[in-house]
């Protein structure tokens, strides 16, 4: 029989869907997780690719933990056994994902320009890492919560303060009512008290965070603030399941922790800040930049 000249459409085919990532499943389930199975997932956050090259003994060993705690913690994250865990991190690792290239393990290096190659190879895969961990949800609802909230407060301490700073001044280009109080008793308390369900409180919180920080939290929920709480995977107990949660990776070879990637991830918020907002925001910065033209403070 000839075929028909009308061509038929087939059904579309719905996508398959790919099983959640290691970091994903960790996110997840962190706040759940026993302390001994958080060592673990920490250990596992920060190296990947020990799932490729370690057994289930040497990685109790190296988090200084059980084996059963890893058996454990692997089974609640939703893998049938460690070999399918191992599998997934193994495929992973054959895509060419930075995250489990195992970089601590490169031979040192003795120039200077050799040293900073490595250590921009880090940042590669802090920033492959920080991607990985997130969310078309959550990074779609903290745009939301960002540009409609009444009033935005950024919340920060010791270098996390930096960060809070950094973002509070470039929002504040964006759209009205953005503070950041200063963390003395009187200042902090009457921001907070200000703040309502129909506001949003933006935490920044790296990891050596104050011992305030937790009653702050409580604070902001007992009045349902809404939280948007930005930190790296040691922060991730302090999330209330309401909470968006937005994790960076910051580990670094040197002296100190790494922020480009949570730079990064604040640069991106407000440019998407500046898309929601639109006109209201460009007008904002017209205006903004008129006053700087007449004061003429900018050289």
């Amino acid at each position: 029989m000839p075929r028909s000249n009308i061509s038929v459409r087939s059904r579309p085919t719905s996508p398959v869907s790919k099983p959640p990532t290691l970091v994903a499943r960790i996110q997840t389930h962190w706040a759940a997780l026993p302390s001994s199975e958080q060592r673990i997932a920490e250990f596992l956050l920060n190296a990947p690719s020990t799932l490729v090259s370690h057994n289930a003994g040497e990685m109790a060993d190296l988090a200084n933990t059980s084996k059963a705690a890893v058996t454990r913690l692997i089974q609640r994250l939703g893998y049938a056994t460690f070999t399918e865990a191992r599998q997934q991190a193994r495929a992973a690792q054959d895509w060419g994902s930075p995250l489990y290239i195992d970089i601590e393990q490169e031979p040192a290096e003795r120039s200077l320009k050799a040293k900073l190659a490595q250590q921009f190879r880090l940042e590669q895969s802090n920033m492959e890492q920080t991607w990985n961990a997130q969310t078309e949800t959550v990074l779609q609802q903290s745009v939301d919560r960002i540009s409609q909230a009444g009033q935005v407060v950024l919340i920060g301490f010791r270098n996390s303060a930096v960060l809070a700073t950094y973002m509070a001044a470039q929002l504040g280009l964006l759209r009205s009512r953005v503070t950041m109080p200063e963390p003395t008793n009187d200042w902090l308390t009457s921001a907070l008290y200000e703040l309502g369900p129909g506001d949003l409180a933006i935490v920044v919180a790296f990891r050596r965070r104050v011992s305030m920080l937790p009653k702050i939290l409580k604070v902001l929920r007992q009045q349902k603030t809404p939280v948007l709480l930005i930190t790296d995977s040691s922060g991730l107990g302090l999330a209330d399941p309401s909470d968006l949660v937005i994790t960076c990776k910051c580990q670094s070879s040197g002296l100190f922790d790494s922020y480009a990637a949570p730079t990064s991830m604040l640069n991106f918020l407000l440019a998407q800040v500046s898309v929601a907002l639109g006109e209201s925001a460009r007008a904002r910065l017209r205006d903004i930049e008129g006053l700087h033209s007449g004061l003429k403070d900018l050289i």
